[in-house]
């Protein structure tokens, strides 16, 4: 998340498989934002949560196309331009 603490409502971020590469074959993760704190009421789930998964499935399709970057490359400072991530919001 590039140091980042909080992402908005429906955001999509994906990272590495970590341990679960070896022992189910997993590529990436995806993590999609589908409830927002309210201070003093707690969580409340976003009005389209449906709407998070298109977002996951669009995030996967523009990181294999090369449209955006994966966390890892980012972190490798790759100098491909990408799209901000609040493209990805349900």
């Amino acid at each position: 998340m590039g140091g980042r603490q909080l992402v908005n409502p429906g955001e999509v971020v994906s990272t590495g498989a970590g341990t679960l590469a070896r022992s189910h074959h997993v590529k990436r993760i995806y993590h999609a934002a589908a409830v927002y704190g309210v201070v003093g009421e707690g969580y409340h789930g976003i009005a389209n949560v449906e709407q998070c998964i298109t977002n996951a499935l669009a995030r996967l399709d523009w990181e294999s196309r090369g449209y955006v970057e994966s966390q890892e490359k980012r972190n490798t400072q790759s100098a491909r331009p990408s799209i901000p991530r609040s493209s990805f919001r349900c």
